[in-house]
């Protein structure tokens, strides 16, 4: 919900395309600087800890968002949501490697990857219906009270407490930031999350751009293909492999770039909506795959770090690069470089992966 209200409440102090990017950046750029030793935390303390690190830092940005009186806060405010993003995304994968089997690792983190597309169903629809219905406060209001129920449940995560660890966690030092097992599979990420926060920042600002309404069916067609994508993920597979699944998938993500960079019409940006949500889930539950399933267990928090600090990376690089571009163009020209990005990330997939 916030990744969309906040742009657009922006605009109500002067904002502009490159405020959006800026905005993204420096939630990225925070969560980049922290995630790795958010990631050393999470394997030498608790996954719990983290995770209510995480709603903690949600809950006070979403708290102060409304009653900052300039961008320039909007923008300071940006760090407390950086830290709480990167200590969520950082614990959830995490979470999951722990509490899945390691036979069927694939389908529990296509399962992760099934939360984060309902996530990106129902936060940017509430979020857009909330400010036309109410105001940009009400967004941020109901922002806040689903923080507080998340850390109502924190309670029932407490599996830690009856799974002895069985390992030894190196002390943290520059070496051991980053897990070396997931650089590959984290330079995928990196320029596949080129593309992520801008679907999220940038397209509302687009449609307003080109006098599109009805703009929150995008989200629900991202995410609702996006659904079907995760859910079957972890058991394709399995039976395929990575690459005959990630080489379609980067295609169908770089298409749908090309069909925005051109669409003046809703149905377009439906299409565009589908096809994205379908190759980027694709993309992002089989990278996770990769790096998960190579970590040694001792390792698993700093995986996550490691393949996450990737796409605080890509997002920081994208969302800055792409609000620069529409500013000083327009629209057409930032999504066209997208698109040029993603067909990178497939060259470096196909040159470097083998399964």
């Amino acid at each position: 919900m916030l990744v969309t209200t906040v742009p657009l409440y922006a605009l109500l102090f002067g904002g502009t395309e490159a405020t959006a990017g800026a905005f993204m950046s420096i939630i990225s750029l925070t969560a980049l600087m922290v995630r790795p030793i958010l990631g050393h935390l999470l394997d030498a303390r608790s996954r719990r800890l983290i995770v209510a690190l995480a709603i903690t830092g949600f809950a006070l940005a979403a708290l102060l968002y409304g009653r900052m009186p300039s961008i320039i806060w909007i923008l300071a405010l940006a760090v407390l949501h950086g830290f709480g993003l990167s200590a969520m995304t950082t614990a959830a994968p995490t979470i999951y490697a722990d509490v899945t089997p390691k036979a069927r690792l694939a389908e529990g983190i296509s399962l992760f990857g099934l939360a984060m597309n309902l996530t990106a169903a129902i936060g940017p629809v509430t979020a857009l219906w909330l400010i036309r219905a109410y105001n940009h406060q009400a967004a941020f209001n109901a922002a806040v009270f689903l923080l507080l129920l998340s850390g109502s449940l924190l309670v029932l995560l407490n599996y830690e407490k009856h799974q002895p660890r069985g390992f030894e966690v190196p002390n943290l030092d520059l070496r051991n930031l980053l897990e070396k097992t997931a650089l590959k599979p984290a330079s995928y990420q990196l320029l596949l999350g080129f593309g992520a926060a801008i679907v999220f920042s940038f397209i509302p600002l687009y449609a307003n751009a080109r006098q599109i309404s009805n703009i929150s069916l995008f989200f629900m067609i991202n995410a609702a293909t996006g659904l079907v994508a995760s859910w079957m993920i972890g058991r394709l597979s399995m039976t395929y492999g990575i690459r005959r699944l990630f080489v379609p998938g980067l295609i169908l993500v770089m298409i749908s770039f090309i069909i925005l960079a051109f669409s003046r019409t809703l149905p377009w940006m439906l299409l565009a909506a589908a096809l994205y949500g379908l190759g980027n889930s694709v993309a992002f539950a089989l990278i996770n795959i990769i790096g998960l399933q190579s970590a040694p267990k001792s390792r698993r928090g700093a995986t996550s770090a490691t393949l996450y600090a990737a796409m605080d990376i890509g997002v920081a690089l994208g969302s800055l690069t792409i609000g620069l571009i529409a500013a000083r163009f327009n629209f057409t020209v930032a999504f066209l470089v997208v698109a040029g990005v993603i067909l990178g990330d497939l060259i470096l997939f196909i040159s470097l992966h083998r399964d």
